[in-house]
């Protein structure tokens, strides 16, 4: 196998894993059914976005969408509840 050949299967295999687990993530996980923004049940980068590019703003955010949602699902692996008291 040439190098090239190699590094194809490697990018075939990189991108059916991510489709899958997201699939899964979305549809086939536990906590699936719990609302959220789908970016933030698929992946860590929402938390990251709001954490170190927009500094500190992560926490005002969650409180947005516990008013919009309610609970939330974060990355697939997180739970957050609240309750807000207008």
């Amino acid at each position: 196998m040439t190098f090239l050949q190699i590094l194809t299967a490697s990018v075939v295999v990189a991108l059916l894993w991510v489709v899958t687990e997201s699939i899964r993530r979305l549809f086939f996980h536990p906590l699936s059914h719990i609302p959220g923004p789908r970016l933030a049940a698929l992946t860590w980068w929402y938390e990251f976005y709001y954490d170190v590019v927009l500094p500190g703003k992560y926490i005002f955010k969650i409180q947005e969408l516990h008013r919009e949602y309610g609970a939330l699902s974060f990355s697939g692996f997180e739970l957050a509840g609240a309750r807000i008291r207008s």
